[in-house]
């Protein structure tokens, strides 16, 4: 994500500091802004391979009288809270919400 004016700040407030021409304020918001620019990138997906796993389960009672059975949905390793993954509006939600996006999901 591009972000010319936090940039363009954080290269003023580094310059600051490398001259030690920074106020404790000053460094508070360098650090602040750094934080940001962090997040953002790390928000950024474009261009990174996200793996996505769906791993099937089933699971029968010790008396066999019910059956169950469904995927559970793992993001880069981290299993995600949906439980019916095997749906894939519910899956998709899931993948989606993790990476910090509003969803919402319309059959037509």
């Amino acid at each position: 994500m591009k972000t010319p004016k936090l940039d363009e700040q954080i290269m003023q407030l580094n310059m600051y500091e490398r001259n030690n021409e920074i106020s404790e304020n000053g460094k508070e918001i360098l650090n602040e802004f750094r934080a940001i620019k962090e997040q953002l990138a790390s928000c950024n997906v474009s261009g990174r391979l996200l793996e996505i796993t769906l791993k099937e389960w089933e699971h029968t009672c010790d008396d066999g009288c019910c059956y169950s059975y469904g995927e559970d949905i793992y993001l880069n390793g981290e299993e995600l809270d949906e439980q019916n993954a095997e749906d894939s509006k519910n899956a998709l939600t899931a993948v989606l919400t993790k990476l910090g996006y509003n969803v919402e999901i319309n059959y037509r």
